[in-house]
This record gives C-alpha cells, sequence and structure tokens, in this order.
C-alpha cells in the first residue's frame, strides 16, 4: 500500500487515539496530583479569593448595596466579586475549594477541546477524511489558560460552532441552551464582550448579504440579556452608579511603545500569543499560512478563507499592540473610558484564529497530496510536547509551591489557635505572601488582590504603604496607575543569620492601626520592627508548608 492510497478508516483510528492520548497525558498528573499538583501563582491561585472568599461568606446569591463581604478589604462590597451565577462558584460550592479548582480546570480543557472539533468539524474542514481536526482540537484545549476564567476562552469555538448553527437554523433550543452555558461559564470583561462585538460584525455581514436569520439575532440578544442578567451587579455599580467610585477610575494606560515597537510586539502577540490569554507555538503557522497563499498566487488558485483567516488575525494582533503605542495618548485623554475597559482582551480570540488557519492549512496541504499526512502527524506529535513545556512554563513558580501548599492550612490554623482572638476583631496585612489563603480561613485582611474596589479604600491603604511607595518609583507608578494589587511592597533580602529579612520597612502603623491593623504576617524578620511599635510574637512554620511566617504585632 502507498501513501497515496492510506486507508483513511485506520489513519482516522490513529489520529482520534492520539488526541485522546495527549489529553489524557495532560489531564491525568492533575487527577492523581489533585491539591500536590503545582499550580500557577500569578493570576491564579492569588486570585482565588474572590471564589472561595464569596463562598465562606455564604453571600453568593445576596447583592444589594449594603451586603458586604466583611474578612476583605473592611468590608468589600459584594457588587466587587464575581455573579452568584458563575459556575466556578457553583464547582467550589460544590466540591469544595480543592475539588472545585481542579474539577474547574478539568471541564475547561475538555470543553475547549469538544468546543474545538465542533467547532472545525461543522464549520471549517466538514470533510475530515482524516480526523486532522481531532489534533487540531487536541492542541488547542491543551493550551496554559487563566482556569479561573472558567471556558472565557476555550469555549470560544463552541460559541462560534453555536452561532453558524443558528445562522444554518439547526438544533435551535439546544443551541440556545450552550449560548446560556457560556455566559454563565465565562466572564463577561474577559472574553463576553469581545465575543459578542465578533458575533455582532458576522451579523452585519448577515445583513449586508441578506442572508441574516432571526435565530442568529435572537441568539445574540440571548447572549445580551444572560450576560445583564448575571452581571447585573457589576454593571450597575460601575456604569450606573454614582455613589460607587470604583479605583480603575483612576487607571492609566502604560504607552510605552513607538511604531516600530508596535509592529515588533504585533509580530510577537500573534507567534507567540499573549500570557493574559494563552501562549503558543503559533510562528510555524502563520509562515505556512503565508507560504500556501503564495503557492497559491503563484498557481492563480482561489484561497480566500485563509486569505480572510490571516488578515483577521494579522489585524487582531495589530489592534491590541497599538492599544501602548505612544500615539494613543489623545485618544485616551478625550475617551477616558477606555482606560478602564481593557480592550487588549481582544487577544483571547488569537488562539482561536491561530488554530483555524491551522486547520486550513492542514486541509488544504492534505487535499494537494496526501503525502503529507505523515508530516502532518509528526509536527502535531512536536507541538504537543511543546504545548506540554509551556504549561509547565506557566504553572512555575519560586519554589515549585504545589496548590495545598500555597493554602496552607495547617500553618493558618496553627496561627489562629496562637491569636486566639475572634478574627472579626482584628485585622492583617502580609508582607512577602499573597494574602488569599488568610483570606480564604477567615482572617480579615487590609490587603487584597481585586480587580475591582472603591477608590476610597485605595486611597487610604497608601497612607499605611506610602514609605515603601516612595522608595521605588516603579512600585508607585504601579499601585498609583493600576492598583489591583493593594499590597505592601517590602524588599525582602537574606540575612546574615540565613533568614529572610526586610531591613528598613517603612509602613504607617498609625494608619494602619486606625484601619483595624493589629498583626502582621510576614515572610520575613522585620529588623527595624521595634522602630514601628511592632512586637514580634511568634515564628510560625510547617513541613506540610512553604511559608516560614513572622507574626507581628502592632502596639
Amino acid at each position: 500500500m502507498t501513501l497515496n492510497n492510506l486507508n483513511s478508516t485506520r489513519v482516522s483510528f490513529f489520529n482520534k487515539s492520539f488526541a485522546i492520548l495527549i489529553l489524557l497525558i495532560y489531564l491525568l498528573p492533575i487527577i492523581f496530583n489533585w491539591g500536590n499538583s503545582q499550580m500557577r501563582i500569578h493570576d491564579q491561585l492569588d486570585s482565588y479569593n474572590v471564589f472561595e472568599g464569596l463562598v465562606n461568606s455564604g453571600k453568593v446569591f445576596q447583592t444589594g448595596k449594603n451586603v458586604v463581604i466583611e474578612n476583605i478589604m473592611n468590608g468589600l462590597p459584594r457588587d466587587c466579586f464575581p455573579s452568584g451565577y458563575n459556575m466556578v462558584i457553583w464547582l467550589i460550592m460544590l466540591f469544595g475549594a480543592t475539588g472545585g479548582f481542579f474539577v474547574n480546570y478539568i471541564l475547561v480543557h475538555l470543553i475547549g477541546f469538544v468546543g474545538m472539533l465542533l467547532f472545525l468539524n461543522n464549520v471549517i474542514n466538514k470533510k475530515d477524511e482524516y480526523s486532522m481536526n481531532w489534533l487540531v482540537a487536541a492542541a488547542f484545549a491543551i493550551l496554559p489558560v487563566n482556569n479561573l476564567a472558567g471556558i472565557s476562552l476555550m469555549g470560544i469555538p463552541l460559541v462560534f460552532y453555536t452561532f453558524n448553527n443558528l445562522f444554518l437554523k439547526k438544533k435551535i433550543v439546544l443551541m440556545f441552551g450552550l449560548i446560556l452555558f457560556y455566559c454563565v461559564y465565562s466572564s463577561l470583561i474577559h472574553t463576553g464582550m469581545f465575543v459578542m462585538f465578533t458575533v455582532g460584525i458576522a451579523f452585519l455581514i448577515l445583513l449586508y448579504n441578506r442572508t441574516a436569520n432571526i435565530y442568529f439575532f435572537s441568539g445574540m440578544l440571548m447572549m445580551a440579556a444572560s450576560y445583564a442578567f448575571i452581571e447585573s451587579n457589576l454593571i450597575h455599580s460601575l456604569v450606573f452608579s454614582s455613589e460607587y467610585i470604583s479605583h480603575r477610575k483612576e487607571f492609566s494606560p502604560l504607552l510605552t511603545l513607538n511604531f516600530n515597537g508596535v509592529i515588533g510586539v504585533t509580530l510577537l502577540n500573534i507567534t507567540q500569543g499573549n500570557y493574559g490569554s494563552a501562549n503558543y507555538l503559533g510562528w510555524p503557522v502563520i509562515a505556512l499560512a503565508i507560504g500556501i497563499l503564495v503557492y497559491s498566487l503563484l498557481k492563480k488558485e482561489s484561497n480566500r478563507l485563509l486569505l480572510i483567516g490571516l488578515c483577521i488575525v494579522f489585524s487582531l494582533g495589530f489592534f491590541i499592540t497599538v492599544l501602548d503605542w505612544k500615539g494613543m495618548t489623545p485618544v485616551y485623554n478625550k475617551f477616558h473610558f477606555l482606560e478602564s475597559f481593557n480592550l487588549r482582551r481582544f487577544h483571547f480570540l488569537l488562539p482561536v484564529g491561530v488554530f483555524t488557519l491551522l486547520s486550513l492549512c492542514i486541509t488544504y496541504l492534505i487535499a494537494k497530496n496526501k503525502l503529507f499526512i505523515i508530516p502532518c502527524i509528526s509536527f502535531f506529535a512536536f507541538f504537543s510536547v511543546y504545548n506540554f513545556y509551556l504549561n509547565k512554563k506557566y504553572n512555575s513558580n519560586p519554589g515549585n509551591v504545589t496548590f495545598n501548599q500555597f493554602f496552607s492550612k495547617k500553618l493558618f490554623n496553627e496561627i489562629d489557635t496562637y491569636i486566639n482572638e475572634p478574627k472579626q476583631n482584628y485585622r492583617i496585612i502580609n508582607i512577602g505572601i499573597e494574602p488569599t489563603p488568610a483570606q480564604c480561613y477567615g482572617f480579615y485582611t487590609l490587603d487584597s488582590y481585586q480587580n475591582n474596589y472603591p477608590l476610597k479604600y485605595k486611597n487610604e491603604f497608601r497612607k499605611v504603604i506610602e514609605g515603601e511607595l516612595i522608595k521605588n518609583q516603579k512600585t508607585q507608578k504601579y499601585f498609583d496607575e493600576w492598583g489591583n494589587r493593594c499590597y505592601v511592597s517590602a524588599n525582602i533580602e537574606s540575612c546574615e543569620t540565613n533568614t529572610s529579612c526586610i531591613k528598613n520597612l517603612a509602613i504607617n502603623i498609625t494608619a494602619f492601626k486606625e484601619m483595624g491593623g493589629k498583626y502582621v504576617f510576614s515572610t520575613a524578620m522585620i529588623n527595624n520592627a521595634a522602630e514601628l511599635n511592632l512586637q514580634f510574637k511568634k515564628e510560625f512554620f510547617s513541613l506540610e508548608s512553604n511559608y516560614v511566617i513572622y507574626l507581628y504585632q502592632a502596639l
């Protein structure tokens, strides 16, 4: 049997098996290790507080301006937390803090696989004789993503599949159900509004071509209405409430790129992806797509779909990058609301675009010659290995901290037992450690990582850390012009006794105590504690933990 006469059934079975093997290799370590899995801290574990903290408060479905989550930032408004109709919240309620996190992790990637497979099989490459779509879907599903955003990214292909079916008037009720599912399992501010914008552009094109129908339009209305209901508290607080002023009002874009920089970063965004959505190996795909287009042009062949896809990918890459161009300053000065809405999040569409290009390229090559099947399969083997590397890099953190080590339940229980006071009677701040673990165990923290909190509180907390901000212009700019991380950022050094220390902590203890502060949880000894009227109480350490915590009390 020659390669040109490859048995499609056997190749299809091999590719399906290979795709499933890729998923198993990716997910089985998570399933077996569970809480002992190493997870990314930045923008992952450090932001788990908004989910678990809300569940622990017992106020998941409560609303109203007077409803607050007491143990975070002296009573943070409920509207600053995820909606009670968010599926990540439901999973934590069903499976607990650890179980909810990892069940969500598994579901996100499985839905990414199924959604991309449905999209490719029904929209992009309907005659997939050799099941190459399975390989593309598997490679897409194991991209490193922020799983706490639910299926914000991984569910986009499913949304496109859904609206394609509405256009074709197929499975109408099921498609409406899938739209609702995406809305409850995704984030409006991460991808929702950008997906709706994309679908809206598609609808305008259909209108222009006189092929739009009521089902497609109804799907758009349903998505908008679902998000409006699910995120009604957030929308009201940010858009319609005159009483609530978010710290986002003082956001200032970091415009660092000249025009040459825009071109360079555009290419990086397209070929490597974006940390905020997903990193991927894109340059072979882009190079292949351009090569095929050049070949098609020389052969005078029409390859309109690939050309459109490539133009969309480059346009997206350029748009999200030009937002950081210094020449955008007049635009931001005139339209201040752009500073609060992160339009760069259009980058969530880039991975979907690049993997769609990959499918189009493979379809073209195999249609030209079946000899390309084996190189394509070999490429996916390499592609998958590289994605495993990207995941390892994404989830890496200093000290190789696991989920259980990050939260260190036993250690924080020991601190609670030692203090022996009702937690609501005092406030703490954390130095050298994320406030998330303390918050999840019920400690009342003045510091926190929040995407939305009152500007008034930011100004109050700034008085506590002003001395540290003065030391470092970069840290000051980071807090004043962004400030989602309302932290004490101190310089931790190695001392002569082989312990970590802070030689000269500059915080305002008076302001700290005025906010209710009493204890400091620090991963380093504070050398000038006496000068600050901080009394060292005890050192806490556990073999199950990655921390050494020094407890100080403000006198």
